[in-house]
């Protein structure tokens, strides 16, 4: 199954790549899992083209890949650290916002967790995970609507997904100074059988209504997609 995933994932590349006559407005792009010099330049060469990275997932204990969308968030630079160490992650992540990092998606694996931030000098004091409930589409969605009003109330906007534990996450991250009434509803997770097709179009057709793409989790079978508006 995970081999299938790869292949998917590459006849994603190849759809998007058969379909030049359209302007493309994200890619999909694998890179070896442990080659932090390759990945940090592959990046930089992504955004030097106008794509800029939204969200990351661990394929077959082998590739990281990192999904970019063209023009959404210029931020000064773009990094992905690894937290080889859970039982410390809340402490050397935090370390990371109070330096001016953002997080912009999470990808568990192992004993440790894959983080994509960007640095935007932006004042965040706190972050925390929250699992989704719900086994449908419109359970999530009832499910997720409910943790960002609660967490926006308190000051927290949503970032990201992975699974953990069996358990689907959000990240959250404060301060945020908007009402929570201004991104109620904005944030949305979807799920699109893994056939190389559906979440290709799904994730075109949330672009053209204005949704961004806030991070993306693979499993066996499915995709989610994370979207924010």
């Amino acid at each position: 199954m995970k081999k299938l995933l790869i292949a998917l994932l590459v006849s994603v590349v190849l759809l998007l790549s058969v379909s030049a006559q359209e302007e493309v407005n994200w890619k999909v792009v694998n890179y070896p899992l442990l080659d932090q010099e390759l990945m940090s330049q592959g990046i930089a060469d992504m955004i030097s083209q106008g794509f800029y990275p939204v969200g990351i997932e661990v394929l077959a204990d082998r590739d990281l890949s990192v999904l970019y969308e063209r023009f959404f968030f210029n931020a000064e630079r773009y990094y992905v650290q690894y937290f080889s160490d859970i039982s410390n992650l809340s402490r050397d992540f935090a370390a990371f916002l109070q330096e001016g990092w953002a997080p912009a998606d999470v990808a568990f694996f192992n004993d440790g967790m894959f983080a994509l931030f960007m640095e935007t000098g932006a004042d965040m004091r706190g972050w925390r995970m929250l699992s989704v409930d719900g086994e449908s589409d419109r359970e999530r969605q009832q499910s997720m609507d409910r943790i960002v009003t609660e967490s926006a109330e308190a000051g927290y906007i949503p970032f990201g997904l992975s699974r953990y534990q069996g358990r689907l996450m959000v990240g959250f991250t404060t301060p945020h100074r908007s009402t929570h009434a201004g991104i109620e509803g904005g944030y949305r997770i979807e799920a699109y059988p893994n056939d190389g097709v559906s979440f290709v179009r799904g994730i075109d057709a949330r672009l053209e209504e204005g949704y961004h793409i806030a991070g993306y989790h693979f499993d066996e079978g499915q995709v989610y997609i994370a979207f924010l508006k």
